[in-house]
């Protein structure tokens, strides 16, 4: 983003802020030493986040073995991570969706950050990394740099959204060629001014390219970029095109198999209806969610299953190919040994 641009949204006055809970929380799970006490105590102070926290800890989301009655409880039995995940998801989600901006004209924005929240943490339990709540929050903000750009450019850039037809790729090209940058870039630069750890800056500026990132954050900003993909097959109107194109990615980025795939996708659909509770998102009819995810992943199976049966009949080809090379190879080898033997016995002109 160039100096321009940095001034332009820099004097912008409507652009997404941390509520003032939010900054607090994230100072104080910055120290070495975290005082669970006064995190709770911050929490606290917000008696709608306090309660949601609550409720969000004693779900099965997270499926701690019992009950949890105090914020103190929670923060030591989730660790500073889970409830700065919990606290900072809901406190961002709540605060950016009272922008005066009518929630329907969201609805998509906000679903798709959802599931993709959601998508990442499955993606990292499945790919067993430690940071799964940062993963969490990351794949939530992913694509916050949209609801930036809407602010600085409102009509140019509901023109961008509509003529990209809800096509996270082609938006990027459209905005690049128009606006010289992308959300992408301007999510990682809004959460480098929020003063959020490296690691979020890093995962969204990549979450659309994730191939030129450093090889020691390469998992993480991999498993952000996928966690979009697979919130497409819930969101794009050809969930069969999602589906695929998501597990051709998750097989080129991270050696997935099919199954592993289809496992993680049907854990994803299992937690929508609960995510989408505690978030106040609504993500839809929980029956119609799955029958989207089951047309898909049968598409998938059937494409296996040609594929394979493509590579059978290619192998038989090859094995063909190869008896008649040999088979030409061996008569030209015995024509050769025919000659030979004319010519030594003078019997050749």
């Amino acid at each position: 983003m160039d100096t321009e641009m940095q001034v332009r949204f820099a004097n912008c006055k409507t652009l997404p802020t941390l509520p003032g809970v939010a900054i607090q929380i994230l100072d104080l799970c910055e120290q070495d030493d975290v005082d669970f006490s006064r995190l709770a105590g911050v929490i606290a102070q917000d008696p709608a986040l306090s309660a949601r926290v609550l409720q969000i800890v004693n779900s099965p989301y997270y499926a701690l073995p019992r009950r949890v009655a105090t914020l103190d409880h929670a923060a030591v039995l989730l660790g500073a991570h889970a409830v700065r995940t919990v606290a900072l998801g809901f406190s961002i989600v709540k605060g950016l969706r009272q922008d005066g901006t009518p929630d329907s004209d969201l609805s998509t924005f906000w679903r798709r950050a959802l599931i993709a929240g959601v998508a990442a943490r499955q993606l990292g339990q499945w790919a067993k990394t430690p940071d799964q709540e940062v993963l969490f929050l990351a794949a939530l903000l992913q694509d916050i740099g949209m609801l930036a750009l809407r602010s600085v450019f409102p009509s140019q850039y509901e023109e961008i959204l509509i003529r990209s037809e809800g096509d996270y790729l082609r938006l990027i090209d459209i905005e690049k060629a128009e606006l010289g940058t992308d959300h992408a870039e301007i999510s990682g630069w809004l959460v480098d001014q929020w003063q959020l750890p490296k690691i979020f800056e890093v995962s969204l500026r990549g979450s659309h390219d994730p191939n030129e990132v450093a090889s020691k954050l390469l998992l993480p900003v991999q498993i952000v970029a996928l966690s979009g993909l697979f919130a497409d097959i819930w969101i794009i109107e050809d969930a069969i095109a999602a589906s695929k194109y998501a597990a051709t990615s998750a097989r080129e980025m991270l050696n997935m198999e099919a199954e592993d795939f289809r496992n993680i996708a049907t854990e994803i659909a299992k937690s929508l209806p609960e995510i989408s509770t505690l978030f106040e998102i609504n993500l839809g009819n929980p029956e119609i969610l799955n029958e989207i995810l089951e047309r898909a992943t049968e598409a998938l199976v059937t494409a296996s299953l040609q594929t394979v049966e493509h590579g059978r009949k290619i192998q038989l080809a090859a094995c063909k190919l190869a008896s008649d090379v040999h088979m030409t190879a061996d008569k030209m080898t015995s024509d050769y040994e025919k000659l030979r033997k004319e010519i030594e016995r003078g019997e050749w002109m």
